[in-house]
């Protein structure tokens, strides 16, 4: 996958430990989370998926995926609370925020806190897949 700073997403390496394998992806549009998890399994990840901030907080720190893919509009904890937490006790997972409402200053504040990158929506499948 490439953003707009440059994050790549490629296949899985098999000789990857497990927790490595595992991407994460929140979403609270059903469509979208089922096609993002659909495109990172083809890719070779094993996919967890949430509907809203803290089910993933709670899924991301049981799980301790290498990757999270997160809206930046989501309910019960939004998307850059939710980098600052997963950051915060896991510093080496790379966080990608997704966003229909990017601005400059979200962007920035997100990377402030850890975000690795971040896409505009609406992206196509290609996007992840290079």
């Amino acid at each position: 996958m490439m953003g707009a700073s440059g994050v790549e997403l490629e296949r899985a390496p098999a000789d990857r430990p497990a927790a490595t394998k595992t991407v994460a992806i929140v979403d609270d549009e059903p469509g979208m989370r089922a096609a993002l998890a659909e495109t990172v399994r083809r890719l070779g990840y094993h996919v967890i998926v949430a509907s809203n901030g803290r089910e993933a907080l709670d899924r991301v720190l049981e799980s301790r995926p290498w990757l999270v893919l997160t809206d930046l509009k989501l309910p019960a904890l939004g998307g850059i609370e939710l980098v600052h937490e997963i950051k915060k006790r896991l510093p080496l997972t790379k966080m990608v925020l997704m966003t229909a409402y990017g601005t400059v200053e979200t962007a920035v504040e997100a990377m402030k806190l850890g975000a690795s990158d971040y896409i505009m929506k609406p992206f196509s499948a290609d996007l992840l897949e290079r």
